[in-house]
């Protein structure tokens, strides 16, 4: 998984965090300390989060693992089951980083810069890009590079010692042996479909039945969050001409760029020419070294490509710098005086554009050329004025500046509002229960009669059924199948032998029931194949819950005392 998909809102550095607990212990103990109003004990707590080891953790180091610990998110009106349980996974994160630090399993820098050099998402062509990891960070992101990378360091300590402590975890050969046969057993399968469409039902529902629905799916119902935001646009006017560039800027675009210029056909006839004539090869390359690069065009061919790359990169950079101008200007002043966000666009000559309410999975047709533009809207603060804005936001063809002028949180409406919305899927629900209640009937049926020595067709037919037979397939197959039936039926007759008979299973809209008409033992080839693969992900399943226990463990031992209550630590955020 990409890194970048983990990081969705970010806090401040980490060093201002640092700087601003030092001023506020200095604050307290000059304001506090000579009047000898505060006993030293409560200062201490009034300061710090807690204690683990002996050693005060601050409120600001506890509040960043927190925010690490929930994912580089800050989600609000958390319930207080949850609060709990976070602030308790918080401590065993603090407490493990601290054992970790003993154990010398810290990350250092150049694990961290190689980590980040091997994301794709910052590379362009293969390669690291640091302009774009700083934008990406910086303006998609929204927080500084400091804070990101200690994230990372975390993490990847954490990894280290997780490691480390799952490498105690056992996984038992039989159970190991028992999963490798379910993935690659060979299954001779009968099966019956009941199409739903045949189903004949009058399913009806009172209003007990529909508020029962609406309470047990009330995640189906919410309304999510929406924001309203305003905006200006830069666009990237072609004003760059060809003579703005220099033979270098040519080259070095071709350079940095040469994946796009491979060549689709064999450049082989190209090579044994040059082998033939080393003395013309020698007077080409001296004219023009990339045409002796194997396999791509020579710069000649794609120069005006090359310039009409670099024009709309100027352009760009160019609108860039005039969207952090008025970025720059719309800042609040030390007294917290700004501009107006529509009188300052009509200075600049840009109209102002107004959206209406949307959510994070709809869209702005204005904004479709910055694919960033939404998140970073949702990250916008109304409630702060540095905040309410953003940086600017790169597109394909323009920059944009958005300032929030409205969020409305997510919300459940009430039954009543949206009674028709509910009363329908309830309706189809309570259909479909019904009919599986229909089909698990007749499998009992089919149960009874194969049981009494009525093989699984003939029982099938008594019951004017009809089977069919799917060829022989294992559920490792089903991995490249294009036989849906395989896939759909696989998960539900893992566990069955010769003679079993599986659950109703849905496929769409209709049942299935599928009867094992035999199970034998896959091809040795693949399970050999796949036994370290399953081995693996087994151990790693174990490794998991015993790390996990660890985690508790080690917090115990290291004498964690908590300063604050959660009421405190709301206050706190």
């Amino acid at each position: 998984m990409q890194l970048i998909s983990k990081f969705n809102k970010m806090i401040r550095s980490r060093l201002l965090w640092t700087i601003f607990a030092g001023i506020l212990v200095l604050s307290f103990v000059g304001f506090l300390g000579p009047s000898g109003s505060c006993a030293p004990i409560e200062q201490e707590q009034g300061n710090n989060a807690g204690r683990i080891d002996g050693k005060n953790v601050s409120r600001q180091d506890f509040l960043m693992a927190r925010f690490f610990e929930l994912g580089l998110r800050n989600p609000h009106d958390l319930s207080d089951e949850v609060e709990n349980e976070l602030r308790k996974r918080t401590w065993q994160r603090i407490a493990a980083l601290k054992t970790a630090e003993k154990l010398g399993l810290q990350a250092g820098d150049r694990d961290i810069a190689e980590m980040i050099r091997q994301d794709e998402a910052f590379q362009r062509n293969g390669v690291f890009d640091r302009d774009q990891y700083r934008m990406l960070i910086e303006h998609q992101l929204r927080t500084d590079v400091q804070t990101f990378e200690e994230y990372l360091r975390q993490d990847l300590t954490l990894q280290r010692l997780a490691s480390m402590i799952e490498s105690t975890a056992w996984v038992p050969p039989a159970e190991a042996a028992e999963r490798i046969r379910n993935l690659t057993d060979k299954f001779t399968v009968s099966y019956i479909n009941f199409p739903i469409d045949q189903f004949e039902d009058e399913t009806e529902l009172d209003d007990d039945d529909i508020r029962e629905f609406y309470s047990n799916n009330s995640d189906r119902f919410i309304v999510p969050e929406k924001v309203r935001i305003r905006f200006i646009e830069f666009e990237a006017t072609n004003l760059v001409t060809e003579a703005d560039f220099t033979e270098d800027d040519i080259y070095d675009y071709y350079d940095a760029n040469i994946e796009m210029f491979r060549r689709e056909e064999d450049s082989a006839a190209d090579e044994t020419d040059a082998e033939d004539s080393p003395e013309t090869a020698a007077e080409e390359i001296a004219e023009d070294i990339p045409t002796a690069v194997p396999g791509f065009k020579p710069v000649e061919d794609v120069r005006a490509e090359i310039i009409a790359a670099l024009q709309k990169q100027r352009a760009l950079l160019l609108a860039r710098d005039r969207a952090t101008d008025f970025v720059i200007e719309l800042t609040p002043d030390r007294a917290g005086r700004a501009p107006d966000f529509d009188t300052l666009a009509a200075r600049f000559g840009r109209p102002v554009v107004t959206s209406e309410l949307f959510s994070a999975t709809e869209t702005v047709p204005e904004l479709a050329d910055a694919e960033d533009a939404l998140a970073i809207a949702f990250a916008l603060d109304i409630d702060n004025p540095l905040s309410a804005y953003s940086d600017p936001v790169s597109g394909t063809n323009s920059v944009f500046v958005l300032s929030i002028l409205e969020r409305r949180e997510a919300f459940l409406p009430e039954l009543d509002d949206i009674i028709e919305d509910v009363t329908e899927p309830a309706l189809e629900h309570r259909r479909r229960e019904a009919f599986k209640q229909y089909v698990t009937g007749i499998r009992e049926q089919l149960i009874t009669k194969m049981r009494r020595g009525t093989g699984f067709d003939e029982a099938a037919a008594e019951l004017q059924l009809a089977s069919e037979k799917l060829e022989p397939f294992s559920v490792y197959d089903t991995i490249e199948s294009e036989n849906i039936l395989e896939e759909i039926l696989s998960m539900a007759i893992m566990p069955l032998y010769s003679g079993q008979l599986s659950e109703a299973v849905f496929n769409g809209d209709d049942l299935l029931l599928a009867y094992i008409v035999e199970r034998s033992p896959g091809e040795m080839q693949i399970t050999e194949m796949i036994a370290p693969q399953v081995h693996a992900a087994l151990a790693r399943f174990r490794a998991g819950l015993v790390f996990d226990k660890w985690m508790e463990w080690n917090l115990a031992q290291s004498n964690w005392q908590d300063f604050m209550s959660n009421d405190a630590w709301t206050e706190a955020e």
